[in-house]
């Protein structure tokens, strides 16, 4: 099995293709949950990298044991630990999936391999199954790269840092995630890997999600982030800023009023 502190990490390195890397602190449910999905996921190949912020590290390394590689880093917050886990990665490709998120089954990774190995791709993306705190499942809807590229990817969607598999040594050189952000630096670094090559759409639900999130509980500045993040990387002038700064407001807008209409309305119904 690949991903344990071992004299043969050098040996490891020449065969690992994926590093899945998992933040955690003070989250002993949410690592057992991801723990659990990827106990058959851990083949030849795949090493689990766990950077642990916890106040109890004892606990974190008893839910990990000899599954994944875990260490302990200052808790700076996710960005940092996302940086730690990424200079601690070995294989070809990574995946940041963080405690409470899961992979959808075992087989998943061996499809992936084979479909971003074979074709020599810099990145992949496919959806997640978000589980809303009423116990639904949603299926993230398909994203139509050409279009969203179009409007600068200021409509509302981008792929998931939980079903997107990038060439470490891409994201590496971007820097890793702009640890300036608080919550859009995964969505800021995706920007930038636009401009690098067209990533491949994987046809395949890759992990569930639980809702949540900072950028889900934290929506304005979440908001406020990524139209930041699009400015920073694109840099639009005349039609292209005028494009950005439209799809903004609807973003607002959309959010608003889930959060102050649907999101309640719903709540409602159901009692």
């Amino acid at each position: 099995m690949v991903g344990r502190a071992s004299a043969d990490r050098t040996a490891v390195d020449v065969v690992t293709w994926l590093s899945i890397i998992t933040v955690v602190r003070n989250d002993s449910a949410g690592l057992k949950r991801t723990a659990e999905s990827l106990i058959d996921a851990l083949q030849d190949g795949i090493e689990w990298v766990v950077v642990d912020g916890s106040d109890d590290p004892a606990d974190v390394a008893s839910i990990v044991g000899d599954q994944g590689l875990v260490t302990w880093a200052e808790p700076r917050g996710i960005y940092p630990a996302m940086n730690e886990g990424l200079r601690r990665a070995s294989g070809d490709f990574v995946l940041f999936l963080n405690a409470g998120d899961a992979l959808t089954n075992a087989s998943v990774l061996t499809d992936v391999e084979h479909e971003l190995r074979e074709v020599g791709m810099q990145w992949g993306y496919g959806a997640i199954e978000i589980l809303e705190t009423n116990g639904d499942r949603v299926v993230t809807p398909g994203w139509d790269y050409p279009r969203e590229s179009q409007a600068l990817f200021a409509r509302g969607l981008f792929a998931p840092h939980q079903a997107t598999f990038v060439r470490r040594a891409d994201l590496v050189q971007l820097g890793g995630f702009d640890e300036n952000y608080r919550i859009a630096a995964d969505y800021k670094a995706f920007l930038q890997l636009t401009r690098v090559s067209e990533p491949r759409q994987l046809d395949k639900v890759i992990a569930e999600f639980p809702i949540g999130g900072a950028s889900s509980e934290r929506w304005f500045h979440a908001q406020r982030e990524f139209h930041r993040a699009r400015r920073e990387v694109f840099q639009p002038r005349g039609r292209s800023a005028w494009i950005e700064r439209w799809w903004t407001a609807v973003g607002f807008g959309k959010a608003a009023a889930y959060r102050a209409v649907v999101a309640p309305a719903r709540r409602l119904a159901r009692r």
